[in-house]
């Protein structure tokens, strides 16, 4: 009886661990899928990171040179001007670009 009782119990265990086994198994391909799931969405994330950069750089470089034009287009009606008035503003306008782009970039 006693012969029979230990093979029971072995016959458990073993049953038991392949119940385990196959549990672990069966938990693999959703961990991989939940990883997929994770890669896909870090992939959007970035992708809608790059996007907003993107905006936020070409709107950045049209406010800038639009600056850039105006000053070109003063500096030409400048020319006329004393020099002691040119020098004047163009510190007022360069400070006025410093400002901006500190607040703005």
């Amino acid at each position: 009886m006693i012969v029979v009782s230990d093979a029971n119990d072995d016959i458990a265990v073993g049953v038991d661990r392949l119940f385990r086994l196959s549990i672990e198994l069966a938990e693999m391909p959703l961990e991989a899928a939940q990883a997929y799931d994770n890669i896909v969405t870090a992939i959007r994330e970035a992708e809608q990171a790059a996007l907003a950069a993107l905006n936020a750089s070409q709107a950045a470089f049209e406010k800038v040179s639009c600056l850039a034009e105006q000053f070109f287009l003063s500096t030409i009606v400048f020319l006329s001007l004393s020099s002691s008035q040119l020098c004047f503003m163009y510190l007022r306008l360069f400070y006025t670009v410093k400002i901006y782009l500190l607040t703005y970039l």
